[in-house]
């Protein structure tokens, strides 16, 4: 576009009207020619380009986009910025507005329904990312403060004296969150380097964050990175005040009971948890959340009421939530965007007095290009005043904002570094190359140890020189660390492959000396995690493998094992010994499944049992086929019962019977799956039978598994009875559960056993006491924290109610249920969920949950056609979704028939529960013809 050119439509010309509409409804225009050349997911990049041209986070597919996003921004702008021409970026950004605006009510591609609507999604997206910015400009535009009428329903917000002269509105915006929420968890946005630690620092102050609140207050602070986390177990300590003292915890989901329990307790205390560079948190392509505990534990942060609990997860990227919870969007982000041009000046000049350094005697000009150069970033801002300053030979600025014109501003942060180091005096790169090295703040002495060949004074010395000019941080008195993307770029630096490899090693072997070696939660291996770190990337892959052993014998003792999950990635295929990569898979599968990642972790198993195979290891190989029947059953995947099968064949053949103990509980499962009750009954007895057999082995071990499993099948049995109708045997296995688990005195167990016992006196109607023996269980699971009796216990409550007509204390039992419930299982709370929605009259909410529900009950029929419980939900889905759009209900029919007929002996107590779920949706005409199937 040539610079003397303004681009303006005559024919809509308005002389009142901002020239940058016709340009950016063309920007929009064109996009939406090319929308679908983008895949779904990443069309919200997309959108963020056209608002901002520099937005950090593209790649490569981007940039031709990027290109003529920033060709529409920039060079169509006037040439002379006066009066409402100062505000072109303003004026770009609401333009951009209501050209998306204006698109929803045009005709896109018509006769393209899909298209069209993912079109229109995406102006709604633009529509309120242009909107977000048009805001932040705004917020950092000068302007002449008013003193305002307090309000009485606001808290007030403070500013530390002195602590910040920028930053003010998002400092009061971070400080209004944590004083008045609403709480849960809060994004804080920025690029590298914009100042959201600096933020933090000062909204964290606890002086000020007592006074905001006008309460005593809890402040955490963690702070991430490549080689440490944050991890469920690690935030809830935050939230108790002190490391959880129950160990292990059984389920995956454990730790969210043990959220929740803490919610309680807090009530109406304040806690504030600030989480810094969260990005680490993120996958690096999807940049959703990689720990699924996490996951669950921020959504329920997120969506529980009653709390007074702020999560500020301070991230360069928009974070995602991977099971496609609420979390990441439920509020309004807080977003930093560049300094305004004045305050960044303001921010250089305060850096330093120096003579070298005179950003206000730049010419305007250059004070502009180096303002756009640098992004109004303040740790660029740092990085080039140590460059004039501490370096040596150094620049003056003016020198300095030359050199950078030329400069692709992607490239502005590495180019300063590299200027950097070319200027330090030899001991200030070395030592800055193995604090970046390190990956976490260090004491001194682990910098003078890793530099041996330095004297320890002049390592100090060096140490004191970065800090001063702000190159490096000091954390504490004594600890020492590069900010985390300088570290990264100063490594890359490094051109030499073996030197760097050489300098990761050396770094891991100085950090054995600091470990913590009696760690008590999982911040506790925040050095193992940063040595594993090193060791990786050193290529030193035998060594890494070792530590991840060595951390895995801590991390699973608290069910944290996915933690280890990149990790055992990186060394897959690198271990040179098939014991040990059989090994890493077996690992990597039980981390796939825990993740809901089933075709990973089949895969897994997959490269493990060829290993197994190859080696002709019986034993393993056996085991290998157990894991693979336990992760199909998982899955809902009708290959269970083979596997299962198998396993159960083999185990006699080689006479293990602990693993036969385990393969003739899950091909009972599967029977009973398949409504098969007497072949189920058949299998679950002879493993009954097995732990009194002589030749059971004696170790602590097998009877640790026989003492559990033999209560768990027990209580199975006594289920399977009394779906039967028979009340009377269902009640005598109960009993005898609770003796075996009495008598191990093993209070998890126990707790099952009263569940069970609750399940069983709603079939028989015996209401008031399986609501008092339902309430004890549900406060056992709470205490024990477990979450499948939980969510069993809550289920059973919510029947309980239903049957006594309090329908208002069924529905928040089903929904204090939900979090505990697994995608593909328990179709029955989801069921629940969606009456619970349609009795409120919320048919929205009703229908979409019934649509779910009817979409999990088919994947499950799909996934094993003999799956009668599915066909049975797919039934009830189909009637829940029908009711009011006057279609036939032969579909239902046909699903209810297919159940009764997988189940070759009566249910009458699962028919009894649908029947009365089916009344509930109040549509008893219709659903006659549905109910005299059942």
């Amino acid at each position: 576009m040539a610079d003397s050119f303004v681009l303006i439509d005559y024919d809509r010309f308005a002389e009142r009207a901002p020239l940058a509409r016709d340009p950016m409804h063309l920007l929009v225009t064109l996009t939406l020619d090319r929308l679908d050349e983008f895949p779904l997911p990443t069309r919200q990049k997309l959108a963020r380009v056209l608002v901002d041209p520099d937005t950090d986070d593209l790649t490569p597919r981007y940039e031709h986009i990027r290109k003529v996003s920033a060709a529409f921004h920039e060079r169509s702008a006037p040439k002379t910025r006066k009066g409402l021409n100062a505000e072109w970026r303003q004026q770009c950004l609401l333009s951009l507005v209501g050209a998306a605006l204006m698109h929803l009510g045009r005709a896109i591609r018509p006769g393209d329904e899909r298209f069209v609507a993912e079109a229109k999604e995406w102006c709604f997206y633009l529509a309120a990312t242009a909107t977000e910015a048009y805001q932040q400009t705004l917020e950092s535009a000068e302007r002449v403060d008013i003193d305002p009428v307090a309000s009485p329903n606001r808290s007030p917000s403070l500013l530390p004296s002195g602590a910040m002269v920028d930053r003010k509105d998002d400092l009061r915006a971070l400080q209004t969150r944590m004083a008045d929420g609403p709480w849960g968890v809060t994004i804080l946005r920025g690029a590298p380097g914009i100042g959201k630690t600096k933020l933090l620092d000062v909204a964290l102050d606890e002086s000020a964050v007592k006074q905001a609140v006008r309460s005593s207050v809890l402040v955490r602070r963690h702070e991430t990175s490549a080689a440490v986390r944050l991890d469920t177990r690690t935030l809830i300590d935050y939230l108790d005040g002190e490391p959880d003292a129950i160990t292990p915890l059984r389920y995956g989901r454990s730790s969210l009971v043990r959220l929740e329990s803490t919610l309680r307790r807090l009530g109406e205390s304040p806690v504030v948890i600030a989480v810094d560079s969260a990005e680490h948190l993120l996958d690096p392509e999807t940049r959703k959340l990689l720990d699924p505990d996490l996951d669950e534990a921020l959504e329920m942060l997120a969506t529980r009421q009653g709390h007074r609990v702020t999560v500020l997860l301070a991230t360069q990227h928009e974070p995602a939530s991977a099971a496609d919870g609420t979390w990441p969007t439920a509020e309004s982000p807080i977003f930093l965007d560049k300094l305004p041009f004045k305050d960044f000046f303001d921010h250089l000049g305060m850096l330093d007095a120096d003579s070298r350094w005179d950003p206000a005697g730049l010419p305007e000009e250059a004070r502009r290009s180096l303002y756009d150069q640098m992004q109004g970033n303040p740790r660029l801002g740092e990085l080039a005043h140590a460059i004039v300053t501490v370096a040596k030979p150094g620049v003056n600025l003016w020198s300095l904002a030359d050199s950078l014109r030329s400069q692709p501003r992607k490239t502005v942060p590495d180019h300063l570094i590299g200027l950097l180091l070319e200027r330090l005096g030899e001991i200030e790169q070395r030592v800055l190359r193995a604090l970046a090295a390190f990956g976490i703040p260090v004491p001194a002495t682990a910098v003078t140890g890793l530099l041996a060949d330095e004297p320890p004074d002049e390592v100090r010395k060096a140490l004191s020189t970065l800090v001063t000019g702000r190159i490096i941080r000091q954390a504490a008195s004594d600890q020492y660390f590069v900010p985390l993307d300088d570290g990264r770029s100063i490594i890359e630096h490094i051109t030499d492959e073996e030197k760097r490899s050489d300098l990761y090693f050396f770094a891991a072997e100085q950090l054995t000396s600091f470990q913590n070696n009696d760690p008590q939660g999982v911040d506790d291996l925040r050095v193992h995690f940063a040595e594993l770190t090193a060791l990786l990337r050193a290529h030193e892959y035998g060594s890494a493998y070792n530590m991840i052993e060595l951390i895995h014998d801590v991390l699973r003792e608290w069910n944290s094992g996915h933690l280890l999950l990149e990790q055992r990635e990186a060394v897959r295929g690198r271990l040179a010994d098939e014991h040990l990569e059989m090994a890493n898979h077996n690992a990597l599968a039980d981390i796939y499944t825990t993740c809901g990642r089933f075709d990973h972790a089949a895969a897994a198993y997959g490269h493990a049992l060829a290993i197994a195979n190859s080696r002709r290891d019986e034993t393993s190989r056996l085991k290998i086929r157990a894991n693979l029947a336990a992760l199909y059953s998982e899955w809902n995947d009708v290959r269970a019962l083979g596997y299962f099968e198998y396993a159960r064949d083999e185990a006699r053949r080689l006479d293990d019977l602990v693993i036969l103990m385990g393969a003739l509980e899950g091909v009972a499962d599967c029977h009973r799956r398949h409504g098969r009750y007497s072949e189920a009954v058949a299998q679950a007895q002879e493993a009954l039978a097995l732990p009194v057999r002589p030749d059971y082995p004696d170790t602590a071990s097998a009877r640790d598994f026989a003492a559990s499993r033999t209560v768990a099948i027990t209580l199975k049995l006594a289920r399977w009875s009394g779906e039967r109708g028979n009340s009377v045997e269902a009640a005598r296995l109960v009993e005898v559960a609770k003796s075996a688990a009495a008598e191990r005195g093993d209070l998890w167990l126990q707790t099952s056993c009263l569940d069970e016992q609750a399940a069983r006196l709603v079939d028989q109607d015996e209401l008031e006491l399986a609501e008092v023996v339902a309430l004890k269980a549900v406060e056992h699971a709470l205490q024990q924290r477990d979450p499948e009796t939980l969510l069993q216990a809550r289920t059973t409550l919510c029947f309980t109610y239903l049957k006594t007509d309090r329908f208002e204390h069924a529905w928040n039992e089903i929904e204090l249920a939900r979090p505990y419930r697994r995608e593909g299982r328990s179709l029955v709370v989801l069921a629940l969920l969606a009456l619970a929605a349609h009795h409120r009259g919320d048919r929205l909410t009703a229908n979409k949950l019934f649509r779910q529900l009817l979409d999990e009950a088919t994947a499950r029929s799909d996934q094993d056609d003999h799956d009668f419980a599915a066909w049975d939900f797919r039934g009830y889905a189909i009637c829940g979704l029908h009711l009011g759009t006057g279609r036939d209900l032969d579909k239902a029919i046909v699903s209810f028939q297919r159940a009764r007929k997988l189940t070759a002996e009566a249910t009458p107590a699962l028919v009894g529960r649908l029947r009365l779920m089916l009344s509930l949706l109040n549509a008893e005409d219709r659903l006659r013809r549905v109910v005299k199937v059942l």
